[in-house]
């Protein structure tokens, strides 16, 4: 079975096999009735003639007499389509007719099979010089002068004209029929898109809110999409809520434990060793806040150009890296979007483009690229770069990412994590442009 995702295409679909199917349907019903009643009114016709012929006929003494005109002109002219013969009734088949009228020019008389009852009539299909004709047989008793008479009655008429009537009722049928799909479906499609117009918009709508251009859902739709968009409200609301009391917490916490430490750190005789200890304390606690500060994967409606963040980059590291020599170079369009939040990726880029420049000696290039479903971005220099063994160090479980080389501290391990939270992928190897140092980050659409 072909599997059919969107909703419209099936809602196409099926007004296609409605229109399709089911007018052909009409249409052959409607040509079946009008053929049953092309049939009755021929065989009508018939009766009426055998009843005309029925009223000139007479018998004497045990004769058939008949007038040599008709009223119907057609029975008087050779070969018109109507015919009429009698047969004394059991010779039909054998022997000339009694009487047939002036239309009547067969040499041999006509075979049928089946006599009717006396007093009753059938009908029944003849082929007469390779024409279709509809014959009605009746079968008749005539008395006079205490002598009976008994003959079969026949009246052929030509099926030709009733099929001509049929041919241009079916020929109009179609025609009617085709025009009648034509119009339905341009009605049905024009129905389809006033319908769905409302589910277009929601998804138009669900599309800005992901990539940041709304932060709420309209409620302006019909009341099945109005509860489901409210809902969508509600939990966009509770999870920015949620995550804005979840980074004040730690952020308090951070605080609360900062003074302490700082207390112990200022201590003159306090030990080298818990020294380090506490130095380090101090760094989790900057590094874990930090990270605690990045929206991740659940700024999914969230979205911010990449040209907003790396303006004020660029501008912040040429003031502190003047006079060094050291350019930056943009290969992006401005128009890139990162989809999450702009604090996460500032603190991407800036951890990045920081590392780069302390490692620079005069180069220090960014470029950024989409396709239908990865963002790239890839920070290169043309310093000394990192061996091998140090970028294995840098995704090994439980090594610290600051370790690896000087310059590059808790800032690198932030950017790792970030990448993570973002079901993103962090690429370290030697640039192949500037032959330093290039980090390549893979974000999933």
């Amino acid at each position: 079975m072909i599997k059919v995702n969107s909703l419209k295409s099936r809602l196409v679909i099926s007004a296609l096999l409605m229109v399709v199917v089911l007018l052909p349907l009409v249409g052959f019903a409607l040509f079946d009735a009008f053929s049953q009643q092309v049939k009755r009114s021929a065989e009508n016709e018939l009766k009426a003639y055998l009843y005309s012929i029925l009223a000139v006929a007479e018998v004497e003494q045990g004769q058939l007499w008949m007038p040599e005109v008709l009223p119907e002109p057609r029975f008087n002219l050779p070969e018109s389509g109507l015919y009429a013969w009698i047969a004394a009734r059991g010779n039909n088949q054998t022997s000339e007719p009694l009487w047939h009228s002036g239309s009547y020019l067969f040499e041999q008389p006509p075979r049928l099979n089946g006599e009717p009852q006396l007093g009753q009539g059938h009908y029944q299909w003849l082929e007469l010089e390779q024409v279709p004709h509809l014959v009605y047989r009746y079968t008749a008793a005539f008395e006079s002068a205490g002598q009976s008479l008994d003959v079969t009655l026949n009246i052929a008429v030509a099926w030709q004209g009733y099929q001509q009537q049929l041919d241009t009722f079916a020929e109009r049928l179609i025609r009617w029929i085709g025009v009648l799909i034509l119009v339905l479906l341009l009605v049905q499609l024009a129905w389809l898109n006033w319908t769905l117009k409302p589910l277009a918009q929601f998804r138009r709508q669900l599309a800005q809110v992901e990539s940041g251009e709304l932060n709420q859902l309209s409620t302006r739709y019909p009341k099945e999409l109005s509860v489901v968009a409210s809902q969508l409200n509600a939990l966009l609301t509770a999870e920015q809520q949620q995550r804005n009391r979840y980074r004040n917490s730690l952020s308090d916490l951070a605080h609360s434990m900062k003074t302490p430490l700082a207390v112990i750190r200022s201590q003159s005789n306090l030990d080298s060793a818990i020294a380090e200890q506490v130095q380090r304390l101090h760094e989790i606690i900057d590094h874990q806040c930090a990270r605690a500060q990045t929206a991740g994967a659940s700024a999914w409606h969230q979205g911010v150009e990449l040209s907003q963040v790396i303006a004020p980059l660029q501008r912040s590291l040429e003031k502190i890296h003047a006079g060094s020599g050291k350019t930056l170079t943009l290969e992006l369009d401005p128009k890139l979007k990162f989809r999450g939040d702009d604090g996460d990726l500032m603190e991407l880029l800036g951890n990045l483009l920081d590392n780069a420049f302390k490692a620079a000696n005069t180069q220090v290039r960014l470029s950024a690229k989409a396709t239908a479903n990865q963002l790239t971005i890839t920070v290169e220099d043309d310093g000394p770069g990192i061996t091998e063994s140090r970028r294995e160090e840098i995704f090994a479980r439980g090594k610290r990412a600051d370790t690896y080389q000087q310059g590059h501290g808790i800032g690198l391990a932030i950017v790792r994590d970030l990448v993570e939270d973002y079901q993103g992928q962090l690429v370290v190897e030697r640039s192949s442009a500037l032959g330093g140092a290039s980090f390549t980050l893979n974000f999933p659409l």
